[in-house]
């Protein structure tokens, strides 16, 4: 059965807030494939640090 916003499986919020805890405690495993991705995704996506950059971040809204 799904929920209202189409997830197949609810966590309790305990169990999500002991998760999150333990996480930050203990890290993370991330497949290598996964990792290889997300830093061709984060370098695709961020700029270099400079004057001008950190001049524009946090930019108005």
């Amino acid at each position: 059965e799904k929920s209202a916003q189409g997830y197949t499986t609810h966590i309790e919020g305990d169990e999500l807030s002991r998760t999150q805890q333990a996480s930050w405690e203990n890290g993370i495993f991330v497949e290598d494939q996964e990792w290889q991705t997300l830093k061709q995704t984060a370098t695709a996506l961020l700029v270099e640090n400079s004057e001008r950059s950190m001049a524009g971040a946090g930019g108005v809204v």
